[in-house]
């Protein structure tokens, strides 16, 4: 059986990956998925979680008053390497841009791990823009 760790985040982390990990479970015959929140954006986070009847494996609550982003990468890199150590995931899904997405790619590069990442619409100088 392969396991796949999906991470998220933020709300829109969660809102892209509910469909994944929702797939990932139609599947249990030969996926087992694990969950890992990462905790940012608590409030926000946990709607969506509710929303899509999503219950994290594993909950890292990273988030502290006053932190910098630096302290957020740290612990997020800490708290990843956890995660990974104890599950052993042959994937690991993530989202985005965003610290969580950062802090889990040096971790399975240096396990070799298969990794996957949803991206939303490209941004840039050259991407269409809205008014």
């Amino acid at each position: 059986m392969l396991t796949v760790l999906s991470v998220v985040g933020t709300r829109p982390e969660t809102i892209k990956m509910a469909p994944v990990i929702k797939e990932i479970k139609k599947h249990s015959d030969r996926l087992s998925s694990v969950v890992c929140s990462v905790g940012q954006h608590r409030e926000m986070l946990d709607q969506v979680l509710q929303l899509f009847q999503i219950k994290p494996d594993y909950e890292l609550d990273l988030m502290q008053a006053n932190q910098t982003l630096s302290q957020l990468t740290a612990a997020s890199f800490t708290g990843l390497d956890k995660v990974v150590s104890e599950t052993k995931p042959n994937w690991v899904f993530a989202q985005g841009d965003t610290t969580t997405a950062t802090t889990w790619t040096p971790r399975t590069s240096s396990e070799k791990l298969f990794r996957a990442r949803a991206r939303g619409q490209e941004r840039g100088p050259a991407s269409p823009r809205r008014s």
